[in-house]
Parts: C-alpha cells; structure tokens; sequence
C-alpha cells in the first residue's frame, strides 16, 4: 500500500488491485474479479460510513486507490 495524499479532513492510497490468480484461489471461480472489488467497495463503503466517514475507489491499471474523508 502506498499513501499518495493526506490531509486534515482525509487520505488517499493505492494498492495493489485484486489480480484473477488470487480470486480464483480463494473463491474457486465462484467470484471475478470485478464482483470482488465490489465486493470490497461496499464493505468498506459500510464500514466508513458506520465511523461518519466517506468511501470512495476506482481501478488505475494495477492499483486500486482509495479516499477516506470526514464527511
């Protein structure tokens, strides 16, 4: 995971996407790799907004990057 900005109100970070080779070992092709992320996306969309805070992601390539901020 790498941290691209940070600031008082929120964060912004990439990591490494959810590849095809790791989905499939874990959900033995049941799963893609696009109902994964969103998958991921509301979990954590829930999560951040349990704590009053706000979600977002989307796909560049290889990474997923991600903000949390106050909302």
């Amino acid at each position: 995971m790498e941290i691209l900005a940070e600031s008082d109100i929120g964060i912004c970070a990439r990591m490494k996407s959810f590849g095809d080779n790791l989905i499939r070992k874990y959900f033995q092709n049941r799963v893609n790799v696009e109902e994964y992320i969103q998958f991921f996306d509301k979990k954590w969309v829930t999560i951040a907004d349990y704590m009053e805070l706000e979600y977002k992601q989307h796909v560049e390539g290889d990474w997923l990057v991600f903000t949390v901020t106050k909302k």
